[in-house]
C-alpha cells in the first residue's frame, strides 16, 4: 500500500497530494494523477483519493472523516480546493502553486472564520509524500 507522512505543526488533521508532471496542455492538473489510490498515513488512518475527471481529485480520510477536493483551475492558473472538517464544522478554502522544481505544492487556506493556514506538500518518491500544516 502507498504511504504518506503527515506532520501537524498547528491545526487539525487532513492530508493529500504528491508527484510532479505536466499534461500536454501545459496545465498542472496532471500533477494530481499519481495521488489516486489508497494511502496509509501517520499518525494513523487511511486516505482514499479518487479522480474527478481529468483536473480534480477528492480525498476522504478515515482519521478525521474529512473530505478534500483539489484541482488545477486553468482560468485562475492556480491549484484550488476545499476541505470539509466535520470535527470543527468548518470549510477550508485553498489556493496554491507548485515550486520551480515541481516537487512541492504550497497551499494557502482560510476557513469561514478567517483562520489561516499553510500546507506544504512535498514529494519524496513515486509512492510517498509529506504534508506539513502550520498556522499563519
Amino acid at each position: 500500500m502507498k504511504q504518506f507522512t503527515f506532520l501537524v505543526l498547528a491545526g487539525a488533521l487532513g492530508a493529500l497530494i504528491a508527484h510532479a508532471q505536466s499534461n500536454k496542455d501545459g496545465h498542472d492538473s496532471a500533477w494530481l494523477t499519481p495521488l489516486v489510490g489508497t494511502w496509509d498515513g501517520e499518525p494513523g488512518g487511511t486516505t482514499t483519493v479518487r479522480a474527478q475527471g481529468q483536473h480534480w481529485v477528492v480525498a476522504e480520510s478515515t482519521s478525521d472523516r474529512g473530505r478534500l477536493s483539489l484541482g488545477y483551475d486553468a482560468q485562475a492558473k492556480a491549484f484550488r480546493g476545499t476541505r470539509v472538517d466535520p470535527g470543527s464544522g468548518q470549510l477550508w478554502v485553498y489556493r496554491g502553486e507548485l515550486n520551480a522544481a515541481r516537487d512541492t505544492l504550497t497551499l494557502e487556506s482560510v476557513d469561514a472564520g478567517a483562520a489561516r493556514s499553510r500546507e506544504v506538500i512535498r514529494v519524496s518518491g513515486n509512492d510517498a509524500f509529506t504534508v506539513t500544516r502550520s498556522a499563519r
